[in-house]
């Protein structure tokens, strides 16, 4: 058995919306983004908007996490 270190990486603002589409297609802002903060919305009541980091994963995956600042 082979263990594989998975690793991330931040998407810089500017490649935000190209790495998206590349995984979720062009609609992914108009979409499934909003749909993603209603979902939160609904399992964290307490989510009030907010600015979301996306990282890519090195196996091809990919993760959004909200900033807290």
């Amino acid at each position: 058995m082979t263990n594989t270190t998975i690793t991330r990486k931040l998407v810089p603002i500017n490649q935000r919306i190209n790495h998206t589409a590349k995984i979720f297609g062009v609609h992914f802002p108009m979409r499934f983004e909003p749909f993603v903060y209603r979902i939160t919305e609904t399992i964290a009541p307490e989510y009030n908007g907010g600015y979301w980091d996306f990282y890519e994963l090195n196996n091809g995956g990919f993760y959004q996490t909200e900033r807290f600042n």
